[in-house]
């Protein structure tokens, strides 16, 4: 398994797998109650947890390990994306179920339930604007690998809601339009409607894009030359990467192998 790293969406490298995933609980507060003097936790839904990743690797060369080590020298966020990312939906977990990271032209917030054309039903809607171009967060991909997205969308009535895949240059400016699509469905159940194409060797971000969407729900972005069966937002946009731990090391002449452990903290 591979897991990408880098320090911003155009210097993504590959890294060797991450072996475990560990959650870490939701975000607490306490206090002190003044009848009793019991100490008391309060928990904040609205915060989602923080996700920690801890991995053991084994490598055969030191060239395995050497991006990991120059990537913990640098003491700075970094993006992630592990394999099951990839391929099951880089946008951030707050960008497929609200409005972070959206730019939805200034409309309102997120609405309930509705019902989807596959038979299933999302249980909210992303905010959108008519008329309004709607931009999701910009994610990095890489020359060459295809990629996939999708979003179910209700169309504005007479109007058909387009949904685009576009190019982005570093810094965040439209480069090109990758692909598009279109419905005129403006009752429930949504549609899935799927945009997809290979970057070219300049391009280094993408986002999704709808122009005409009265809702949409469910956006998914993949590393794959066909859109997955939606899964939550399972990319990573700020961690920490702790400096590496040595288990075993056994030299050999040339080349070393070791036994590595890392561990890779979500930040807020």
């Amino acid at each position: 398994m591979t897991t990408y790293m880098g320090t911003d969406l155009g210097s993504m490298v590959p890294v060797k797998c991450l072996s475990g995933l560990r959650v870490q609980p939701e975000h607490r507060a306490s206090f002190t109650d003044g009848l009793s003097g019991r100490h008391v936790w309060v928990d904040h839904p609205d915060r989602p947890a923080l996700r920690t990743w801890s991995a053991t690797i084994n490598v055969a060369d030191p060239h395995d390990i050497g991006t990991l080590v120059e990537l913990a020298s640098l003491r700075v966020p970094l993006r992630m994306l592990t394999d099951d990312a990839v391929v099951g939906n880089i946008l951030p977990p707050g960008a497929v179920s609200g409005a972070a990271g959206w730019d939805v032209g200034g409309s309102g917030g997120v609405a309930g339930a509705v019902e989807l054309a596959d038979g299933w039903a999302a249980t909210s809607v992303l905010p959108s604007s008519e008329a309004t171009t709607c931009t999701s967060p910009a994610v990095p991909v890489v020359p060459g690998r295809p990629v996939a997205g999708a979003l179910y969308v209700r169309a504005v009535r007479d109007t058909p809601a387009t949904v685009r895949l576009e190019w982005l240059n570093l810094d965040g400016s439209i480069q090109a339009v990758a692909d598009t699509n279109t419905t005129a469905t403006f009752a429930a159940p949504l549609p899935r409607v799927i945009v997809g194409a290979t970057p070219p060797s300049n391009v280094f971000a993408a986002r999704l894009a709808t122009v005409n969407a009265a809702q949409f729900a469910r956006p998914s972005i993949t590393w794959t030359s066909q859109p997955q069966p939606w899964r939550p937002g399972m990319g990573a946009e700020r961690v920490y990467l702790a400096p590496l731990s040595y288990d075993v090391i056994a030299a050999h002449t040339g080349q070393s192998l070791a036994g590595y452990t890392y561990t890779v903290t979500e930040l807020s």
